[in-house]
């Protein structure tokens, strides 16, 4: 394996302590900690990827890693003694230019300041700096978070989201200015984007939020002309099991059909239960769902969806994923998790992957030519490592390593019941790899009105025809003893 490092600007410290080879792992080893911020494919098939170090006193440093289809590394290391480089996006632009959207705080002894700068850095596919531009945010926020896209007419745009204000950008490949617009508009809530290019000529791109204000069920698409003049569309989703979505991430299946997957549900008072939804919307009625849709369930987590994804090369192979936010005690811990879809939104299958005794935070996955997929995030020693050091991990999984037959895994972690639709109608969907599985579908009385012993597949289709339309439970029995039930309406 190959290792090159690139030292651009004034370096203080070198974080990097080495890069670690483990069974089908890299890992990117560090002082303190580190983040995935991003993933994206160059036109040479290489997958690049944004991170950024935290140093002694949380100060940040960015970071760019190119990973090769065959796992060989690069790494260059972005600093600025005076004013520390937090990375919030990464474009590769049309010619394979990598540009990194950043911002930096203000010059302090703390990072837990205000940030008033944003700032372009403009790469080759060599690493080699072409151009760096710094601007001053046009109001003190806390972070100047700027996500960029690039129409396919070249054009790049920007849109810095923060609750209270807009402020959305034209530049050019150099990361200069032509257009700026901003504007306070306390309607806006939702902080966490991710750009969608536009198809369409006087569109100049699609900004998807979170929305915590209004209905629970409800999301916004923001459409953004050439003018950087905008509209709101609030989106309701028709399926009542998707509540609360958060983390929208959307990906083109065609010139009007965009996959998403967010985290959805809601435990408690405060946190996300973070069920993984995955479905198809139109953009030219109005956003609104297709209702296809795959529901990526774990009963007792909570979970967060990737960065990044859907990504695919291929649209039979859709990868999705998600790690465990919380819930230390979970069936599942130190695993993250990824599964597969087709452009039907049928689930082909999942994996659990990771280890037991580490914390794995999956951010970013990106499909490659071969048809694999390529993901990165943080990864923590839980018994040997100080509480504050996260090392970088990059795995690269391949089609045939999703289990889609239940005879493939003895993994207790690749066994959850996945169940589509839900609400549905004359058939049920079952996907789960445990073995031996009793079904039985009760009301909530208790009384039972269908049994069934599943085959050792991974996907099961039940018909429900005779079940007359109200709210069931679909309780489980593996032939280890494990019982689960689901709650499943029937329309």
């Amino acid at each position: 394996m190959k290792f090159r490092y690139i030292y651009l600007l004034s370096f203080v410290l070198i974080l990097l302590s080495g890069v670690t080879v483990f069974s089908q792992e890299i890992r990117v080893d560090t002082d303190r900690g580190i983040m995935s911020r991003g993933m994206k494919k160059d036109l040479n098939g290489d997958v690049i990827i944004a991170v950024e170090y935290i140093e002694e006193g949380w100060f940040f440093k960015g970071g760019l890693i190119k990973v090769t289809p065959e796992l060989d590394t690069t790494i260059l290391i972005i600093d600025d003694t005076l004013n520390k480089v937090t990375i919030y996006d990464l474009l590769i632009t049309q010619n394979n230019n990598y540009i990194v959207s950043a911002c930096e705080r203000i010059v302090g002894d703390t990072c837990y300041g205000i940030y008033n700068r944003y700032s372009f850095f403009v790469y080759d596919e060599d690493f080699n700096l072409l151009s760096f531009r710094r601007y001053m945010s046009p109001v003190s926020c806390e972070r100047p978070m700027m996500k960029l896209t690039q129409r396919d007419d070249g054009r790049i745009f920007g849109m810095s989201l923060n609750p209270g204000f807009l402020f959305m950008i034209e530049i050019n490949e150099q990361g200069d200015t032509l257009k700026t617009f901003f504007e306070q508009n306390y309607n806006v809530q939702g902080t966490r984007t991710k750009l969608l290019k536009s198809n369409k000529e006087s569109v100049a791109f699609y900004g998807f939020m979170d929305k915590f204000t209004g209905p629970i069920d409800e999301w916004t698409v923001i459409t953004v002309d050439t003018s950087l003049s905008y509209t709101f569309t609030p989106v309701t989703y028709s399926d009542p099991q998707c509540t609360m979505p958060s983390l929208l991430r959307p990906e083109w299946l065609n010139d009007s059909i965009y996959i998403i997957s967010c985290d959805i549900g809601f435990s408690g008072d405060k946190y996300y239960k973070g069920d993984i939804f995955v479905f198809e919307a139109n953009a030219n009625q109005n956003h609104q769902d297709l209702g296809t849709f795959v529901h990526f369930y774990r009963p007792d987590t909570t979970d967060q969806v990737a960065y990044n994804g859907p990504t695919f090369t291929e649209k039979d192979k859709i990868y999705v994923g998600s790690w465990r936010a919380s819930n230390p005690g979970a069936s599942y811990n130190g695993r993250y998790m990824v599964g597969m879809v087709d452009e039907d939104m049928n689930m082909k299958g999942m994996v659990s992957l990771g280890k037991d005794g580490y914390q794995y935070d999956m951010e970013s996955m990106q499909a490659t030519d071969d048809g694999g997929c390529i993901l990165a995030g943080t990864v923590h020693d839980n018994a040997n490592a100080p509480d504050y050091d996260y090392d970088l991990f990059i795995r690269k999984i391949m089609p045939d390593q999703i289990v889609s037959v239940a005879e493939q895994t003895e993994d207790p972690n690749d066994s959850d019941y996945f169940i589509c639709p839900n609400p549905g109608n004359d058939k049920l969907n079952i996907n789960t790899a445990r073995k031996g599985v009793e079904l039985k579908i009760v009301d909530l009385s208790g009384k039972t009105f269908y049994e069934k012993r599943l085959e050792n597949i991974f996907l099961n289709t039940v018909d429900v025809n005779t079940l007359p339309p109200g709210i069931y439970l679909l309780h489980f029995k593996d032939n280890e003893g494990y019982e689960e039930s689901i709650k499943w309406i029937k329309r």
